[in-house]
């Protein structure tokens, strides 16, 4: 189960896009948001403590609001921990999940204390490089109606890889944690098939453009077949889940099917089978990321 959230911020507005799904994830999975303000050395300490210590109250206010409306038998015993350290940003965020007894990372895709904004901001490239718990990322563009959508939407997407399945106990335990109301979509885009070019059609039993059909479909009946084991084994647990099987190009497919059907999170690996990327990502996970219309959480494989 999840108790603990750090939510890092650097005092900008693109930080703080993050945090009206900080309090949604709070108020329905009982979490304790830990704030973490890294100063750089310019700024005087006291204004860094007063504004974590003022952004941890009127979040701990909207929580408990959340709360009262998603849980309202519950008791207000959520903790707002205003946390403030000096140095670099990336490797402070990383030292206090560490030690801090965190379950996950909230944070903004372009935190970046300041500097020249990225696609991804300096600071969230790294934390998703090197931290070892999930990290839910949220782009500035991600529409903040998709925090509240009833029922709860989770995509899963997976490439048949145990990488990519290193995402599903984390799958389990958002289900279980929010209760009832949680759809899970697993999603599998398939490659082609693989389909020799010299075909001799004129003694085989089907046309080429025959074979090819049935090629792809055993294809796509083999990805029904992989994600159906899976959803078996969920749904016995007692998660409402169902399968999607895709053609194409991965991302571009996910990112598709992802528009058409809005979600309140992605839950993605950050390897599969695409390998790595030019930076310690996934070339997919990259693309998804950078792209997405709800927000992501990445989880690294162990």
């Amino acid at each position: 189960m999840y108790r603990n959230a750090l939510v890092p911020l650097d005092g900008s507005e693109l930080a703080e896009i993050i945090l009206p799904y900080a309090e949604e994830a709070a108020a329905r999975l009982g979490l304790n948001l830990n704030l973490l303000h890294v100063c750089v050395s310019s700024e005087p300490a006291f204004l860094c403590q007063n504004y974590v210590k003022s952004t941890a109250e009127n979040t701990g206010h909207v929580t408990r609001s959340l709360q009262s409306k998603y849980n309202p038998g519950e008791a207000h015993t959520l903790k707002m921990n205003p946390l403030v350290s000096v140095g670099d940003p990336a490797t402070e965020i990383l030292s206090f999940a560490e030690k801090g007894d965190i379950d996950f990372i909230l944070m903004s895709t372009e935190l970046n204390s300041g500097l020249q904004r990225l696609i991804l901001g300096s600071v969230t490239r790294k934390v998703l490089a090197a931290a070892k718990v999930p990290v839910w990322v949220v782009r500035p563009e991600v529409n903040e109606y998709l925090v509240e959508g009833k029922p709860f939407e989770i995509l899963v997407p997976l490439d048949s890889s145990p990488a990519a399945e290193a995402v599903l106990p984390h799958v389990r335990n958002l289900a279980r944690q929010r209760g009832t109301g949680v759809n899970i979509t697993l999603l599998r885009v398939c490659e082609g098939p693989d389909l020799l070019s010299d075909y001799p059609e004129a003694i085989m039993p089907h046309s080429w453009a025959e074979h090819v059909r049935l090629a792809a479909e055993n294809t796509r009946k083999a990805c029904n077949i992989y994600l159906g084991g899976i959803q078996e084994k969920l749904a016995s647990e007692g998660v409402n889940v169902k399968t999607e099987v895709l053609t194409g190009d991965a991302p571009r497919a996910i990112l598709d099917y992802q528009r058409a059907n809005p979600v309140n999170l992605m839950i993605i690996s950050s390897h599969g089978r695409s390998g790595p990327g030019p930076w310690p990502l996934g070339s997919v996970a990259e693309k998804l990321i950078s792209a997405s219309a709800s927000p992501v959480m990445v989880v690294r494989p162990g």
